[in-house]
């Protein structure tokens, strides 16, 4: 066997062993925009547990999504024993809210005012689907590619901040590897919902996401099984 001297071995194993250089505050848009490009996906599947809080009162069930690059979108929620209680659809620009024996019509870009829910105020149709299948909203996109207003340089993440005139937009991503954990969008004059809350990334789609007001008035969805392709 070969014996190296002590200071050449020292060498040797930094270079084998050393990991790659930190991220880089300058890298954060690069790595963020990467992240959220619009892919090539064909199709996404998904499955997972829902739960609503209403002033306190939580229900709890789950979903089933259904999405394709031609903009057909399905989402069926199911209460505990299985019954749908709730679906939404979009297809050729256009889609429906369904719950309660009552049918709403949107376009894409139309916002839901006509909801019984202040949630559905100020957010759009179009919007609400990428949300459901874990992708931020489009206008925010743009944003992203920018350099932030303001970093912090934790010790194994770097999270960064986003400002405009009616909202905060924090990124928190790893060093290495260089992935984004978590997506928050804090609105400062927020229509219904506070906080949007986007995280466990995979092919740029969210597996956990909340919607929020308050403590007692929120919407998260939890992916158990995820499909792309």
């Amino acid at each position: 066997m070969r014996h190296f001297p002590p200071c050449i071995a020292t060498v040797l194993l930094f270079l084998t062993c050393s990991p790659p250089p930190p991220l880089l505050k300058d890298e954060v848009p690069p790595v963020v925009a990467l992240m959220f490009t619009e892919n090539k996906l064909s199709t996404v599947a998904a499955f997972g547990e829902v739960r609503l809080s209403i002033d306190g009162e939580v229900h709890r069930g789950t979903i089933e999504v259904h999405w394709d690059s031609t903009g057909r979108f399905n989402a069926d929620f199911y209460a505990p024993l299985g019954i749908i209680v709730g679906s939404i659809k979009a297809h050729d620009g256009r889609g429906t809210v369904a719950f309660d024996e009552g049918t709403y019509t949107f376009t894409m870009t139309q916002t839901m005012d006509t909801l019984p829910f202040t949630w559905g105020h100020d957010l759009a149709f179009g919007e609400l689907i990428r949300i459901l299948i874990g992708k931020i909203p489009a206008a925010y996109a743009t944003l992203l590619t920018q350099q932030p207003d303001s970093c912090i340089n934790g010790r194994k993440t770097i999270s960064a901040l986003w400002k405009t005139d009616t909202l905060y937009i924090q990124a928190d991503v790893r060093k290495w590897p260089r992935e984004v954990e978590k997506l928050a969008f804090i609105f400062k004059k927020p229509p219904a919902w506070r906080y949007v809350t986007l995280q466990s990334f995979t092919r740029g789609h969210a597996h956990n996401i909340e919607l929020r007001e308050n403590d007692r008035n929120y919407f998260s969805i939890k992916y158990t099984k995820v499909k792309c392709n």
